[in-house]
C-alpha cells in the first residue's frame, strides 16, 4: 500500500486517493476522518492500525468493503461510519461507543460480536440488518438506543445482560422474526414500543407489562385500566391509540414515558396519581379531545411538549410540588383560559404557554425564579400579569405578540428585560415602584408607566 493512496494530517486520516481492493491503513493514524473513504465502492477490506482510536462519521459510507477487522483501542465508530456497507459479513466490535446509524441498512451482515468493552449502542446503530439472526449483549453495556435494531427482520433471538439500564424508543421493532428475548430484572428504563411489532411481544397479550413497565397496548377498547403493581409506562405505550377516550392509571405508577399518549385524540379523561414523578417529553401531546387535567405535586417536571396541541384542554390544575415546566408544555392549547403557577415551580422553559389563544389569567406565585423565552408569546387575550417578588429577569420574547395585554405588575428584584419581551403589546402600562429598573425599562422603550 502507498502512503501516497492516503491524505494524513498529523494523526488524522483525511482522504484516501488509491484505486480500491484490499487497504492496510498506516501505523500512527489515530482517527479516520469523517466521508474519508465515502462512496469508495472498489474497496473490500480494510486493515486498521493498532494506535487507531476513532472512525468518523460517514467514513465508510456507501463502501464496498466485505471484511474490517477493528483494533483493541478503538474508542468510537461514528455516525453512519459502515452504512449501507451491504456487502460486510461479519463484525467483531471491540469496545466503546457505536454512535448513530453506524452500521444502519447493512444487509448483508450475518455475524455481530460485541465484547465485552462495549458500553453504548447509539440511535439506528445496526437498524435494517435483516440478515442478522441473532444478537448477544455483552455485559458493560448500559444502554440501547432508539431503533438501535429497528426492522432487523431476520433476527430471531437477543440476549440482553444484567447491566443493561435503559432499551430506547422502538430499539427492536419491527424485528418481524423475534421470538426469544431475555431481560435483566433490574432494567430501569424500558420504552413501551422497544419490542413492537415483534412475534414475541405480540405472544404478551393485548396489554403486556415486563419488569413493572407496561410496554405497549395492542387492543382497540376505549377504557383501559393498566394493572396494578405496574411501575412505569412506557415510552409510546399507547401512542396513537385512536379510540381510547378514558384510562385509568393505578397509584403504583411512577414513571408516564415520552409519548405514552401522544396522538390519542379522543381521550378525554385522565387521572395522574400522586407519586408520578416522571411526566416524559410529548406524553400527551396531540390528545385533542382531553378537556383537563391535574398535575400532582410529585412531579418533578412536566416534559417537553408533554400537552402541546391539546387544543380542547380548559383547565390545568399544578399542584404544589411541581418543580419545573417544559419546552412548549402546553403549546397551542387553545382552549386553555387560566392558570396557577405555584411557587414550588422553579423554572416554565421556553414557549410553555405559547401561543394558547384563550389564555386571559395567568397568576405566578412566589418562588418562580425563571421564565425563559417566549414563554407567553401569542397569547392574544392574555390582559394582566402580575410577577413575584424574586424574579430578576424578563426575557426576550416573554410576553411578545400579547396583543390584549394592558398591565404587567414587576417586582424591584427583575433588574434585566431584554429586547423585545413585551413586543407588539402596544396597549400595556408597567406598574412597578418607582425607582425601579422596571420604570426606567418603561421610560426608554416609551412604554406606560405606573407606579405601585
Amino acid at each position: 500500500m502507498n502512503k501516497s493512496d492516503f491524505v494524513i494530517q498529523k494523526d488524522v486520516l483525511k482522504r484516501y486517493k488509491g484505486s480500491g481492493g484490499t487497504v492496510v491503513i498506516p501505523e500512527g493514524v489515530k482517527k479516520i476522518g469523517d466521508y474519508a473513504f465515502r462512496e469508495e465502492y472498489d474497496l473490500t477490506a480494510v486493515t486498521f492500525p493498532e494506535s487507531l482510536q476513532k472512525i468518523g462519521s460517514w467514513a465508510f459510507e456507501d463502501c464496498g468493503i466485505l471484511e474490517v477487522t477493528f483494533p483493541e483501542g478503538l474508542r468510537t465508530i461514528g455516525g453512519s461510519a459502515f452504512e449501507r456497507c451491504t456487502g460486510l459479513q461479519s463484525v467483531t466490535i471491540p469496545k466503546g461507543v457505536i454512535e448513530y446509524q453506524a452500521f444502519q441498512n447493512c444487509t448483508g451482515l450475518q455475524s455481530l460480536t460485541l465484547l465485552k468493552g462495549v458500553t453504548k449502542i447509539e440511535t439506528a446503530a445496526f437498524a435494517g440488518c435483516t440478515s442478522l439472526t441473532s444478537v448477544t449483549i455483552p455485559k458493560g453495556v448500559k444502554e440501547i438506543g432508539a431503533r438501535a435494531f429497528a426492522g432487523c427482520t431476520g433476527l430471531q433471538s437477543v440476549v440482553i445482560p444484567k447491566g443493561v439500564k435503559k432499551i430506547g424508543y422502538g430499539a427492536f421493532k419491527g424485528c418481524t422474526s423475534l421470538t426469544d428475548v431475555e431481560l435483566p430484572a433490574d432494567i430501569t428504563e424500558l420504552a413501551g414500543n422497544a419490542f413492537a411489532e415483534t412475534p414475541w411481544r405480540e405472544g404478551l397479550g393485548e396489554l403486556a407489562a415486563v419488569n413493572h413497565v407496561l410496554l405497549d397496548y395492542l387492543g382497540d377498547d376505549s377504557h383501559v385500566s393498566v394493572p396494578e403493581g405496574v411501575t412505569a409506562i412506557g415510552e409510546a405505550a399507547f401512542e396513537e391509540c385512536t379510540e381510547l377516550i378514558s384510562v385509568s392509571i393505578p397509584g403504583s405508577v411512577t414513571a408516564i414515558g415520552g409519548n405514552a399518549f401522544e396522538g390519542c385524540t379522543k381521550l378525554t379523561s385522565v387521572a395522574i396519581p400522586e407519586g408520578v414523578a416522571e411526566l416524559g417529553d410529548y406524553a400527551f401531546m396531540d390528545c385533542e379531545a382531553l378537556a383537563s387535567v391535574t398535575i400532582p405535586g410529585s412531579v418533578v417536571k412536566i416534559g417537553d411538549m408533554a400537552f402541546a396541541g391539546c387544543r380542547c384542554l380548559q383547565s390545568v390544575s399544578f399542584q404544589e410540588g411541581v418543580q419545573g415546566i417544559g419546552v412548549q408544555a402546553f403549546l397551542s392549547c387553545q382552549s386553555l383560559t387560566s392558570v396557577t403557577i405555584p411557587g414550588s415551580v422553579k423554572a416554565i422553559e421556553h414557549r410553555a404557554f405559547q401561543d394558547c389563544e384563550m389564555l386571559a389569567s395567568v397568576t405566578i406565585s412566589e418562588g418562580v425564579q425563571r421564565i425563559d423565552e417566549c414563554v407567553f408569546e401569542g397569547c392574544t387575550a392574555l390582559t394582566s400579569v402580575e410577577l413575584p417578588e424574586g424574579v430578576e429577569k424578563i426575557v426576550r420574547g416573554a410576553f411578545a405578540d400579547c396583543t390584549a395585554l394592558i398591565c404587567a405588575a414587576i417586582p424591584a428584584s427583575v433588574t434585566e428585560i431584554q429586547n423585545g419581551a413585551f413586543q407588539n403589546c402596544e396597549s400595556l402600562t408597567i406598574h412597578a415602584p418607582a425607582g425601579s429598573y422596571a420604570e426606567r425599562y418603561a421610560r426608554e422603550n416609551d412604554i406606560k408607566f405606573q407606579p405601585l
